[in-house]
């Protein structure tokens, strides 16, 4: 559950707001970040559109009112009705934002695969999410696939072990730690240039990010622990493989690898 609340600086202090939410947390752990955005005035709209990462189709345009009473008066209430269509959205601007959604879809998903065959990792360096075995399997991989290349996207205590893992097993122009990339955007463009998906995993609370790598159309393969297995309905639109077996991981991505039409 989101919890939201908007605070108005116009008429009191910012800081004050800042030490109810920071320091007396009248909000609890809702409250660990704010956004701050600028104050605007006059009249907004909403506009909703649908993509299946090719084409989008513009919803109804409507707007909501947020304060209690007519005139802006009375307390924010987060939402009190909408109508549709906005009035205040003309045709002319219609056309502006859909122009503008265009230019997203292009940017964020309709990215170009990477020239070499790429497996995307997305997981914290630690024990439990086992990319030792992944790191192991792409040396398996590269004996049939000589251009292969791995990108693993996080950072953790394992970072060092890691690195020297992939030395040892001379793999440093192949496999690449790419540590904590802070904007979403950047990391979901990595992954969709990448061919598959890999997560090694032997613990995982719900394994959110198979299903962000099947939003994006990659398919994937990951360890056969039972919320994987639950996420995926055993395996639909990937591979499992035996957690913690680095052979059976190069042996599934290999045969995903050399049919990526499998699951298309």
């Amino acid at each position: 559950m989101i919890m939201k609340q908007y605070f108005y600086w116009t008429d009191k202090n910012p800081l004050l707001y800042l030490l109810m939410i920071f320091t007396k947390k009248e909000f609890g752990d809702a409250g660990n970040k704010i956004v701050i955005e600028e104050y605007l005035v006059g009249e907004e709209a909403s506009v909703f559109a649908l993509t299946d990462g090719s084409q989008f189709v513009v919803l109804s345009t409507a707007q909501d009112h947020k304060r209690i009473f007519d005139g802006d008066k009375g307390k924010n209430t987060g939402g009190m009705g909408a109508y549709a269509p906005a009035p205040l959205v003309t045709p002319e601007l219609l056309e502006k934002i859909e122009k503008k959604v265009n230019i997203i879809i292009e940017d964020y998903y309709r990215t170009k695969k990477f020239k070499e065959t790429t497996i995307c990792c997305i997981a914290r360096l630690s024990p439990n999410k086992r990319v030792g075995d992944l790191i192991q399997a792409v040396a398996v991989v590269k004996k049939q696939i000589p251009d292969v290349n791995c990108i693993v996207i996080g950072d953790g205590d394992e970072r060092e072990k890691l690195q020297s893992m992939i030395e040892n097993l001379q793999l440093s122009d192949s496999v690449k730690l790419l540590g904590r990339i802070d904007k979403n955007e950047d990391v979901w463009k990595k992954l969709k240039s990448s061919h598959i998906f890999c997560l090694p995993s032997a613990l995982e609370g719900f394994g959110i990010v198979i299903l962000e790598a099947m939003a994006c159309g990659i398919p994937y393969v990951c360890s056969d622990i039972p919320p994987l297995k639950e996420v995926t309905n055993n395996g639909q639109g990937g591979l499992l493989f035996k957690v913690g077996d680095s052979k059976d991981l190069a042996e599934k991505m290999l045969s995903l690898l050399k049919d990526l039409k499998m699951f298309v």
